[in-house]
């Protein structure tokens, strides 16, 4: 992406996503298969970039845990074994640091996420919240509200923001009759988004008009 500073500055957008990955998720471990999926980079990058970090001392090779599901329907069953992949270095001194500076530097504008969002239907409602604001109270990330929702477009969207971000988008889609609804009785979730910090990316509802009747 052109406005990504970190991977204009790394001279490689792929070692930003992947680091990005780690920094934002250092309790998580995952394999290259894991690592080119969530940062949506190719293998080769993955292998290539990855040894960058661990030269650099921000990630070691560790033990995942994978389930593996066999057969199906009542005979289903979920079997864990480990297998290797990469997780955080807990004891990297600069990863606090690394943290703080990536959440300064966020790789796309926010008005980028209302975009990337406008074409999986007739948007009425995004709103940001939760960790997209830098908070941490909130159940959820993104709230959406709209008619004609494309969940394969969204949900395309979403794996798209997130191997950006490098974070998980935890989020909220209503059609507008029930979202009007929320708003009217002011429910938990809409309190958990607008008692804390909040950014209103398109509103086409007069949120604030209908919280305070």
């Amino acid at each position: 992406m052109k406005n990504d500073f970190l991977g204009n500055l790394l001279g490689s957008p792929a070692r930003a996503k992947i680091l990005r990955l780690f920094v934002f998720n250092q309790d998580e471990c995952y394999t290259n298969e894991q690592i080119a999926k969530k940062a949506q980079v190719t293998k080769t990058a993955v292998q290539k970039e990855l040894k960058y970090i661990e030269k650099a001392g921000l990630i070691k090779k560790k033990q995942c845990t994978q389930e593996i599901s066999q057969g199906r329907g009542k005979n289903k069953t979920i079997k864990k074994k480990k297998v290797a992949g990469w997780g955080a270095q807990e004891r990297s001194p600069y990863l606090p640091a690394l943290l703080v500076f990536l959440r300064s530097v966020a790789p796309m504008a926010k008005d980028d996420v209302a975009g990337r969002l406008q074409s999986i239907g007739r948007m009425r409602l995004i709103v940001l919240a939760g960790r997209l604001c830098e908070d941490d109270n909130s159940r959820i990330d993104l709230l959406l509200a709209g008619d004609g929702i494309d969940d394969k477009k969204l949900q395309a969207a979403l794996r798209g923001i997130e191997a950006d971000l490098g974070t998980e988008v935890r989020y909220a889609s209503f059609p507008t009759d029930e979202i009007r609804y929320r708003l009217n009785v002011y429910d938990k979730l809409v309190r958990d988004v607008f008692d804390y910090p909040h950014q209103i990316l398109l509103d086409r509802l007069d949120v604030y008009g209908i919280l305070k009747t």
